[in-house]
């Protein structure tokens, strides 16, 4: 409703979006990254164009416009670049520059775990099963299974917004690397 309204806040855009997408309705999923990337892609700040990026690759082939993303959030003056790099490679993947992604995500690991270095994984499992390098894709997704289901209690204490990105990417993962 935010977003029917048009909001401002780049958060209600992001859960306009998740909502969609885990409702199953990717098309609507599409048109509202569209407008989320039309209002803050050009955000000077790196909060902003990073939540706006994270919302917009969580499907496959649903967000257009986010290559040109990639060198502005590689460029603006932050202190977490390891999200960045994982932003970065999730972009990469999307556009399907698999072996680029592979690079990206690979330097972005972190030596402390959190659900950005999670989100890595999950895209470094796909994108390996895209170069098809199975045995490796299927260590990323059970290294990222395996932190999932030891933090599960606390994943479940989230509020919805915080935990349905990493839901929705081993969801995705599970179906394309698993089989």
């Amino acid at each position: 409703q935010a977003t029917a309204l048009g909001s401002d806040d780049v958060t209600d855009w992001s859960q306009a979006a998740m909502t969609r997408l885990k409702c199953g309705d990717v098309a609507e999923y599409r048109i509202v990254c569209a407008e989320m990337l039309r209002r803050f892609g050009e955000s000077e700040d790196p909060e902003i164009l990073a939540d706006a990026i994270r919302a917009g690759v969580l499907a496959s082939d649903a967000a257009t416009g986010l290559e040109p993303l990639v060198n502005r959030l590689d460029h603006l003056p932050d202190d977490d670049k390891r999200r960045d790099a994982t932003l970065v490679g999730a972009v990469l993947y999307r556009v399907g520059k698999f072996d680029q992604a592979v690079t990206r995500l690979t330097a972005a690991i972190p030596s402390d775990v959190a659900e950005t270095a999670v989100m890595g994984w999950i895209f470094l499992a796909m994108s390996h099963h895209r170069n098809g390098q199975n045995d490796e894709a299927k260590l990323w997704l059970a290294k990222a299974n395996e932190w999932l289901g030891h933090h599960q209690q606390a994943h479940d204490s989230q509020v919805w917004y915080e935990s349905l990105p990493l839901e929705l990417l081993l969801d995705e993962a599970m179906t394309l690397v698993a089989p």
